[in-house]
């Protein structure tokens, strides 16, 4: 994707029921980092799903985490046939810089695509 181009929303699916969520408990791909964690797992289609639990902070924290995660889907995202994604805000998502924010979700997403390439 070329810089400063950023996905339409309406291209983006969103995880948005909780049984979706569930599915990710057992069987997904697994890459942290210090300010979030992406869980990948092989569903038939590319979704994608944000999280942040109240060890992140109070509601407005959360929701400033998840604003932040958004943002860098829709800025810089590429779908992957055929997997589902769910990125967790930890504490750092807030106070980090966006920058780095954004190399961090890069390097998880590679790595994960990195373990899936290698189990096929």
């Amino acid at each position: 994707m070329q810089r400063g181009v950023s996905v339409s929303v309406s291209e983006i699916k969103w995880l948005k029921k909780r049984a979706e969520y569930l599915q990710f408990k057992n069987g997904c791909f697994v890459a942290r980092s210090r300010s979030l964690t992406v869980l990948c797992r092989r569903t038939g289609d590319c979704r994608v799903g944000i999280t942040a639990s109240k060890r992140v902070g109070c509601a407005v924290k959360r929701n400033k985490a998840k604003r932040r995660l958004r943002c860098l889907v829709r800025e810089c995202f590429e779908p992957v046939d055929a997997f589902s994604f769910i990125l967790i805000a930890n504490s750092n998502t807030c106070t980090i810089k966006y920058e780095l924010l954004k190399v961090d979700m890069l390097q998880c997403i590679n790595q994960i695509l990195r373990k899936i390439h290698k189990e096929m």
